[in-house]
């Protein structure tokens, strides 16, 4: 990470120590990148979902976005995937927005560590959509909330195999921690 600023420098240090927990949630240090080419200082987590019957899902990332500019700080956070913070709605009960708040940078890493922790520990499951024997699709959801965090598949066929529940539903990420 290339910080801009001190602040920046102070709040990446901060959640670099927070990370190193989420090795209990199956993460390695590879799996956190920052975008500091941007405004915001972006943080992407990669939660890596797990693959089955040669479908990979698409990139599932968390992502939290960090303002220093104007004398305030900001962050705002979602489940994404690698397009940065294109999916983010600040109505969405599940999204971090913090603004208007006063603190030091180790204080948003604080609060940035603590929704990734919760987001990472939220149990996600695989839903598939059989014909025959072959998995024809599959979505990967929040199990809390059936939030949908990646889909893979032959749309096409799924749209034949209808709108039944799927043939199966595997816990492919516990609670973790």
């Amino acid at each position: 990470m290339e910080p801009r600023n001190d602040e920046e420098t102070r709040f990446g240090t901060a959640l670099a120590a927070r990370a190193s927990r989420w090795q209990r949630f199956g993460l390695a240090p590879d799996d956190t990148e920052v975008l500091a080419v941007l405004t915001p200082l972006v943080v992407m987590v990669d939660v890596g979902l797990p693959t089955a019957a040669g479908i990979v899902p698409e990139p599932t990332k968390l992502q939290v976005a960090y303002w220093t500019t104007g004398g305030e700080a900001a962050l705002e956070g979602y489940w994404g995937n690698e397009l940065v913070m294109d999916g983010f709605d600040a109505n969405d009960d599940e999204v971090l927005v913090v603004r208007g708040l006063c603190g030091e940078p180790e204080q948003f890493a604080v609060w940035t560590a603590d929704w990734l922790e919760r987001q990472l520990a939220r149990p996600v499951v695989r839903q598939e959509w059989r014909r025959g024997a072959a998995v024809v699709f599959q979505r990967w959801v929040l199990a809390d909330t059936g939030d949908v965090l990646a889909q893979r598949g032959n749309r096409g066929l799924r749209r034949l195999v209808g709108p039944h529940r799927p043939d199966a539903t595997i816990l492919v990420r516990n609670s973790g921690g």
